[in-house]
């Protein structure tokens, strides 16, 4: 089986009720997000601030990879939907919480290339609140 790449790097951020968690960037982890909050409306995003998945409830309305759906998320979270299979802790991801405190503070002083972390917080719960009001 190939091996699918999700995200950039390790992680990506998921976002849900205006908080921001660190998601492990494999199937299982993604599926135990989803499932841990399934009655909320979520958002996982890059590292670099691009929307990967936005998810209403427990059922994905966009994903960007859509052979990341196919091939690995799918298979791992429509069992765990029905309850044939045992849906994990989700674990935010936490070893490099101290890079992402080294960034913004270098991205403030100028002396890192990533994009600005709070615009990329900000246009995540802008899209969050958008999808709330069209309904």
């Amino acid at each position: 089986m190939t091996r699918v790449k999700f995200g950039v790097g390790t992680y990506s951020y998921g976002y849900v009720n205006g908080k921001r968690y660190f998601v492990e960037n494999t199937a299982e982890q993604i599926a135990a997000f989803i499932m841990k909050y399934r009655y909320d409306d979520k958002v996982i995003a890059s590292l670099f601030g691009e929307l990967e998945i936005k998810i209403m409830g427990e059922f994905i309305d966009f994903c960007q990879n859509q052979y990341l759906l196919q091939e690995a998320l799918l298979p791992v979270l429509v069992p765990m939907q029905q309850g044939s299979l045992e849906i994990p802790e989700f674990v935010p991801y936490r070893d490099d919480n101290w890079k992402v405190k080294n960034v913004r503070v270098l991205a403030q002083t100028g002396e890192f290339f990533l994009a600005d972390l709070e615009y990329i917080d900000r246009e995540c719960n802008v899209c969050l609140l958008q999808n709330k009001s069209a309904d």
